[in-house]
């Protein structure tokens, strides 16, 4: 009963990042981690628990194809979850476990190859309208070698979700530096379980690699009825003296059949040329645990 009062409150607190889950979904926003989806547990595998019995996956122009299940037979055993990510080089597989020891989200998760290992560790709690998630990672291969510590805080007030996301990487190789990021985040939840936020990140590098820079993002996550999602992502790309250099639009749209869902990442690149494709992407999801 404790447990399902506790997913209750978390459901509450972020009711709009529960539609769907996979990487064209996040792709199309352009802001990483900072809404919430199951896919985000490589940054954080402490939400392996939070989104039992799900399965998505998705198809790529661009990238290597990725995919993921998490599974929770119960709430006393936990989560289990194996996913490949499209950003996994080599291609291997994560393997991850979740769990809630004493009202904290615990979660690891690693792959190991002959020449590639990978680990991760995080810790998150809720506290009613607050929630934050903790994570450290480490990867060793060769040329290229880092540690990271992320830390996601999120508050609801009323309509608005204030959050603010900072990380700091310590690459060893190729380069040696340090890379600080810093992200306020508004959302504001709009209509049936959609949203439009503006967010903001600070780069600041220190050391082989000394390039600041400052991107600022803007989108929308709007159901246009029961079954069809339009998404948009902006984000205008900044140098160090806060001078414009460029920018990208994104668009994207859902479809959502009971716990079923389909994402469309469409090519920008088709406006300018008919010869280009007219998708980079598509995702599948399945929230399998609500049947």
């Amino acid at each position: 009963m404790k447990r399902t009062v506790i997913l209750s409150i978390i459901i509450c607190l972020f009711t709009v990042t529960l539609a769907h889950a996979n990487a064209t979904r996040i792709a199309t926003f352009m802001i990483q981690d900072l809404i919430d989806d199951p896919v985000n547990i490589a940054a954080f595998p402490n939400q392996i628990s939070l989104f039992p019995n799900y399965l998505w996956g998705d198809i790529s122009r661009t990238d290597p194809e990725d995919f993921g299940i998490i599974l929770a037979p119960s709430d006393k055993i936990g989560a289990f979850s194996v996913w490949q990510s499209n950003q996994s080089v080599p291609r291997g597989f994560n393997v991850g476990y979740g769990r809630q020891i004493f009202n904290f989200d615990v979660g690891i998760s690693g792959m190991y190859l002959e020449d590639y290992q990978h680990f991760g560790i995080g810790l998150g709690r809720t506290f009613f309208s607050k929630r934050i998630d903790l994570s450290f990672l480490m990867n060793d291969a060769t040329n290229d070698q880092w540690f990271k510590i992320n830390e996601h805080l999120f508050v609801r007030k009323g309509d608005f979700i204030l959050a603010e996301r900072y990380s700091y990487t310590k690459y060893q190789e190729p380069y040696g530096y340090d890379r600080h990021v810093i992200t306020p985040f508004i959302q504001r939840l709009i209509l049936n379980e959609g949203f439009v936020y503006i967010a903001a990140e600070f780069v600041i590098q220190q050391g082989d690699i000394e390039t600041d820079y400052t991107d600022v993002f803007a989108g929308l996550e709007l159901p246009l009825n029961r079954t069809f999602i339009l998404r948009l992502g902006i984000v205008e790309n900044f140098n160090q003296d806060f001078v414009p250099v460029g920018y990208q639009i994104q668009p994207g749209i859902g479809m959502k059949i009971r716990e079923f869902g389909i994402d469309f990442l469409f090519n920008k690149g088709r406006l300018s040329d008919q010869r280009n494709p007219l998708l980079n992407s598509v995702g599948l999801d399945l929230n399998f645990g609500r049947f």
